[in-house]
């Protein structure tokens, strides 16, 4: 059985408290009025509402309570619009008699507080009949917070509007709201701007940073975005501008706060500093010269290429970490730092251009010339290097040169003229000059090469440099004659250094031929004597004794070439003792003169002198030479020609040497020679060596019998030989020619 419509006590009971309880907790000030006018509900809401205890009205009459809380307007009627009536009409009916909704009403309580609530009255039926229902929503705060919004943005719209840049506010890809500033720089009106995007105003060369920036996806609580982007006015101008965007809360809702700077004269500045700069690094960067920059502390802060080049350091191993000191030698770094100093007091007081070393990374000392400059407007400094060392070198050897003798390294006659008159000017006595005479050069050059002869000018130099005091000056005078300057010596200390020079002449035994140099002493005692008579007295001794000592050094010369001969293997002793054996007696056979028979006895020890000219390695080759070998191994009787003619002794026998390869029939060499043209002690010389040759043998060869050397002999005859030199040989060989 269903007992639903059973009006139980105790289930109304349960139903009222349930009742009550729901209307406790609701978040509305709730008045429940029966159909009578008293109030049996008022919740813990309208306490906090009105400041009235529940318990002081409930069962009271609402006429009795509202004056309480409520007061008259002006007009003298009491708020919420003749409440009394509306009332009595909805006990009456059950229903409103015209529902509006929720309507606000600014009140003054009894209190004197001011508050803005919002009521909303409708008939309720309750078990026990009608009844109504007053909520009541205090929105005071609210309104509060809505006047203090619009003021806000009031204030927001007064700001914007007084502020130098554009701005703008977008929301949902939508602007919303722009300045006086924006409408006038972009030539749009405000109207015209609410229909269009952001995006829109952006020049295309920047709409990629847009999207990539995602400008209009910022996130709320994000920091403030800054881009430097183009935009383009109503008219087709293209503005630069400084775009700073933020998240701001508008109407409630989340969007793009933008203020835009007119940057356009900025980035004009801009470009004309990065041409400017552009032009500055590319002239620092390829001016040719060591360059760099540093500051007030000697910091530096770039350096170009070249400079790069100049130290062995890398750009990254020197700016922004070592001093400028780090590269100059200590020589220099004393005086160039305080010059850096005195520049930033007085610029004028301190030289800008001038010389020092730099020291490279390796530790190399490079001589530098240097410009160094203050940058306008700043403590910074700007110092060009240029790598002088090379002219410093040139330099350098052009004045070594310019008083020393390229060749010897000694001082030249331009430099001893120089020291002459200073002597002479000064008048300080005593001073000893010593002149001396190479002997033997043009026999080394003419027998050895010229070469030869530098080596032993470089010796004689050597000597020079070795025998005299550190206050002498040793200069060659000129080809094969040097002087020997000695300021403050007199005879006696002249005469020591002129007999070491001799001591150390004898000692070089690494030349082809005795070193020896012919000597004059002369010395000036009395402060008018005059150099150049000291010179010429020097002169005259040294000629004299090189005349004293000339048959013994040209003794001494042929002596060492016979040597020379026979240590290089050219010949020995044996093959030039039978060669002047045989020729002496073949020469007494045909009658020669006793001054023939001399030259031909030279000619036998020294025919092949010019073999010396020819390379060992050619001459002690146990194989066949070589086209090109033998080509120079027959250079030799020229070579041996220039020899002889060179001294007094061998010039009689040079025509001969010349011609001892040349052969009878005129097949021989060097210019093929013919009969009787052909020097007479030559053609016996021809006979003598290659019968000695056969009979002797060569490494490459083994000799012959005394009778086939002979027959060979005889068969050359009118070939290679003179055929009436041929018989005389074969006679004087103990054979009778006729009956063989």
């Amino acid at each position: 059985m269903n007992n639903s419509n059973n009006k139980d006590p105790v289930c109304k009971i349960n139903r009222e408290i349930t009742l009550s309880d729901f209307i406790a907790e609701l978040p509305d000030g709730i008045i429940l009025i029966d159909e009578e006018g008293y109030i049996f509900e008022w919740n813990p809401q309208m306490e906090t509402i009105t400041g009235t205890r529940r318990q002081d009205v409930i069962g009271k009459y609402l006429w009795e309570v509202m004056p309480q809380f409520t007061s008259a307007d002006k007009h003298g009627k009491i708020p919420l619009y003749n409440l009394e009536a509306e009332v009595l009409h909805m006990l009456k009916t059950g229903q409103s008699s015209r529902f509006t909704g929720w309507e606000k009403h600014d009140l003054q309580f009894a209190d004197n507080t001011h508050r803005t609530i919002q009521k909303m009255l409708f008939p309720v039926r309750t078990a026990d009949g009608h009844a109504i229902a007053a909520v009541i929503r205090d929105i005071t705060r609210q309104k509060e917070l809505e006047r203090s919004l619009q003021e806000s943005e009031e204030k927001f719209r007064a700001l914007i509007e007084a502020s130098p840049a554009m701005i703008f506010i977008s929301q949902e890809d939508r602007i919303h709201c722009v300045n006086q500033e924006f409408q006038r720089v972009t030539g749009y009106t405000e109207e015209e701007c609410l229909h269009m995007n952001f995006r829109e105003f952006v020049h295309p060369d920047c709409q990629n940073l847009i999207k990539q920036e995602k400008l209009s996806h910022l996130k709320k609580g994000s920091t403030p975005e800054r881009y430097e982007i183009k935009i383009s006015t109503k008219q087709g101008d293209d503005i630069w501008v400084d775009l700073r965007a933020a998240v701001v809360s508008h109407k409630a809702e989340q969007a793009i706060l933008g203020a835009l700077y007119d940057i356009t004269e900025r980035k004009k500045a801009e470009q004309i500093l990065r041409k400017s700069e552009l032009i500055y690094r590319t002239i620092f960067e390829t001016t040719g010269t060591a360059m760099m920059i540093f500051d007030a502390d000697m910091l530096v802060h770039l350096v170009n290429t070249e400079f790069e080049k100049l130290s062995g350091y890398s750009k990254e191993e020197i700016e922004h970490k070592i001093k400028w000191p780090q590269f100059i030698s200590k020589d220099d770094v004393e005086f160039m730092k305080e010059y850096h100093k005195k520049r930033r007091s007085d610029p004028r007081s301190v030289p800008c251009n001038y010389e020092c070393k730099l020291v490279d990374k390796q530790g190399n000392t490079k001589n530098v010339y240097i410009n160094v400059a203050l940058i306008p407007g700043t403590s910074h400094s700007v110092i060009s290097f240029m790598d002088i060392t090379e002219r410093k070198q040139t330099e350098e050897q052009i004045k070594y040169l310019s008083f020393h003798d390229k060749l010897t390294g000694l001082y030249n006659r331009a430099f001893l003229e120089e020291e002459l008159k200073r002597l002479d000017s000064e008048e300080k006595v005593p001073v000893s000059l010593i002149m001396g005479d190479v002997n033997g050069l043009k026999l080394v050059n003419d027998s050895f090469g010229h070469k030869k002869g530098d080596e032993l000018l470089q010796k004689i130099a050597k000597v020079l440099t070795k025998s005299c005091r550190n206050d002498d000056i040793a200069a060659r005078w000129g080809g094969d004659e040097f002087v020997i300057l000695l300021p403050g010596a007199d005879k006696q200390a002249g005469l020591k250094v002129y007999k070491r020079i001799h001591t150390a002449c004898k000692n070089i035994n690494d030349f082809p031929i005795p070193v020896t140099i012919a000597l004059g002493l002369a010395t000036k005692d009395e402060p008018a004597q005059n150099m150049q008579e000291v010179i010429k007295e020097a002169e005259d001794r040294m000629y004299h004794n090189k005349l004293l000592e000339s048959k013994s050094n040209r003794s001494s010369f042929i002596k060492s070439l016979q040597e020379l001969l026979w240590v290089q293997g050219c010949e020995t002793k044996d093959h030039c003792r039978r060669l002047q054996e045989m020729g002496e007696k073949l020469g007494r056979k045909i009658e020669l003169a006793d001054n023939e028979v001399d030259d031909l006895l030279l000619l036998a020890t020294l025919h092949d002198i010019g073999k010396i000219t020819v390379p060992t390695s050619i001459l002690s080759k146990p194989d066949k030479l070589s086209r090109e070998e033998w080509e120079i191994v027959k250079k030799h009787p020229e070579a041996g020609y220039r020899i002889a003619l060179s001294s007094p002794e061998l010039a009689p026998v040079a025509e001969a040497i010349l011609a001892h390869h040349e052969c009878w029939d005129g097949s021989g060499y060097p210019f093929g020679l013919k009969g009787e043209k052909i020097p007479l002690i030559a053609r016996i010389l021809a006979i003598i060596d290659a019968y000695d040759v056969m009979v002797t043998g060569r490494p490459y060869k083994k000799p012959m019998n005394k009778q086939a050397a002979l027959e060979e002999i005889r068969r050359c005859a009118g070939i290679q030989f003179d055929p009436s030199l041929v018989r005389k040989f074969i006679q004087c060989c103990g054979l009778d020619d006729e009956q063989n």
